[in-house]
């Protein structure tokens, strides 16, 4: 674990159409217990492009690009994993947020060749907290442990993902020609 103290964290926040909530998951970063880095935010070539850049000056020490065209959630993230300048690369969508300590107890069990998830929770805005739905149609899948669960449906996120860069590059990243479940495609390569 101290080992891993020592490797830097690239955090990468892909960005289409969120300028409303984007300083509030920049906010979530920098309020970590255990800093990051580097804040890399990707604009997707958002019609928001003004907006974006507007929040983003109050963050003068966040990289920003910008692709040329929308190319998708996938290659936006691959895209900010090119720029990443450290070992340990992880990400959050705009319109999210991170647990203070998301950072901190994912580096605590991230070992090397490896990748760590986390679990999601959605909170609404009159401050209710709930898991988001489990698969309760099936009967033992509370009983499934490991990497078995990923058997019964995809209830892992693109941002919950903390892994090494090489690990990430090695496996090709999220696969461009998909435009939905590159999460699931990526942990299923993975494991």
């Amino acid at each position: 674990y101290s080992e891993l103290l020592m490797q830097t964290i690239s955090l990468i926040i892909p960005c289409y159409r969120d300028a409303a909530t984007l300083a509030r998951a920049i906010d979530s970063v920098q309020i970590q217990t255990q800093n990051v880095d580097e804040i890399i935010v990707v604009n997707d070539c958002s019609p928001e492009t003004a907006a974006i850049e507007l929040v983003l000056q109050a963050y003068p020490d966040v990289v920003y690009i910008k692709n040329p065209t929308n190319l998708g959630l996938a290659e936006t993230r691959n895209r900010g994993v090119d720029v990443a300048h450290s070992e340990i690369i992880t990400f959050l969508d705009a319109d999210d947020e991170l647990h203070p300590q998301k950072i901190e107890l994912q580096s605590k069990v991230l070992m090397d060749n490896c990748a760590v998830t986390t679990e999601v929770r959605r909170v609404y805005s009159e401050g209710r907290d709930i898991s988001l739905p489990h698969y309760d149609h099936y009967p033992a899948f509370n009983e499934v442990r490991g990497t078995t669960r990923i058997l019964f449906g995809n209830h892992l996120t693109g941002a919950s993902l903390m892994i090494h860069k090489e690990i990430f590059t090695r496996e090709g990243g999220y696969d461009s020609k998909l435009r939905s479940c590159e999460d699931f495609d990526l942990w299923l390569r993975l494991l």
